[in-house]
């Protein structure tokens, strides 16, 4: 069974109407038993399809995958047109390495790498992104947006509001930020931004960006040392979470930020950056390399820096990390 036929089968279901294989095969240019294989096919990847004699096929439900048909079942291949969105099973590696690797090639604007499930995910700081099968969502995006250093330098922060966006329209509940990069629903840590940059060798200039997003949608089998650490949306907001559909509604959402040919609103986004985000007001230990301190988040800086009180100083804090005071580890 050919990917490319069970493909098009799927799509032409997809489309809601019950449709005869026998119309199947003249609208898609098949035999009837490339049809009914296609079919059955789909049925052991978990779509029900219903069949009724002299009715034809109906899709009457489909299994939560993450798969570029269902992505462009929800509209995410319009996100950005003609640019590829590769799906992986399990991806040896992260999202952000295999985005990375594609960029050298010349991969364009707007190539998306998605994986059930990676060895080796990855967050700010060197350190692990637990990305199990089946339960979250992994995308990066490779982008070549011809934005300045200035504003290049507020693209996680944009980009943590997009996310927001994207999870409130999917369940109807929107996380907070813990600044710079987390977002959290509950008092738990649904999802992780990581942003790199690739620089030209003598210039400097920026030649691409990978926008790494993971979201933990299903489920709270965590290991010990995440429990009550990290969550997942499907549990606090109480709603079913389609992976699909969510990819393509934060595909549809980071469009629009990287769209040259949209006025730019960097002023409210951080406005709304500032709003969702729930460190400000906290007492935080600060930690940059081996120096650990304790301040007050007074606010965020128009650069996206988080400004802190220390006992004998105000700083803006543009690196390392700050974790709520009440917080081990």
């Amino acid at each position: 069974m050919e990917t490319s036929t069970k493909q098009q089968v799927l799509a032409a279901l997809q489309t809601g109407e019950t449709l005869s294989g026998e119309h199947l095969s003249r609208q898609l240019n098949l035999s009837r038993a490339a049809v009914w294989k296609a079919v059955e096919a789909l049925r052991r990847d978990g779509y029900r399809i219903e069949s009724h004699t002299r009715v034809g096929y109906c899709l009457a439900d489909s299994p939560d995958v993450l798969s570029r048909a269902e992505i462009a079942r929800y509209g995410g291949d319009a996100a950005f047109p003609g640019a590829p969105i590769i799906c992986h099973k399990r991806l040896e590696g992260s999202t952000n390495h295999a985005a990375r690797a594609l960029a050298l090639t010349g991969a364009p604007h707007g190539t998306v790498v998605i994986a059930d499930e990676q060895t080796s995910g990855r967050g700010r700081l060197g350190r692990s992104f637990y990305s199990p099968p089946g339960v979250g969502l992994y995308l990066s995006l490779l982008a070549r947006p011809s934005w300045t250093p200035e504003r290049l330098g507020l693209l996680t922060v944009f980009t943590a509001v997009r996310v927001c966006d994207a999870i409130e329209e999917v369940c109807g509940c929107r996380p907070q930020v813990k600044w710079v990069n987390d977002l959290l629903m509950g008092g738990r840590k649904v999802a992780g931004i990581l942003t790199e940059l690739s620089t030209e060798g003598e210039s400097g200039r920026v030649e691409s960006v990978v926008i790494g997003i993971g979201v933990n949608c299903h489920g709270d089998g965590f290991p010990p040392a995440l429990q009550g650490i990290a969550g997942s949306i499907e549990r606090a907001s109480g709603r079913s979470v389609r992976r699909a559909r969510l990819a393509a509604v934060i595909l549809r959402h980071m469009a629009q930020l990287l769209d040259p040919s949209a006025t730019a609103d960097d002023r409210g986004l951080l406005q709304r950056y500032r709003a969702d985000c729930q460190t400000v007001g906290q007492l935080v230990d600060v930690t940059r390399g081996e120096k650990r301190e304790t301040g007050r988040a007074l606010a965020i800086s128009d650069k996206g820096g988080l400004i802190v009180q220390f006992f004998d100083r105000q700083e803006e804090i543009r690196s390392g990390e700050a974790t709520l005071h009440t917080e081990t580890g």
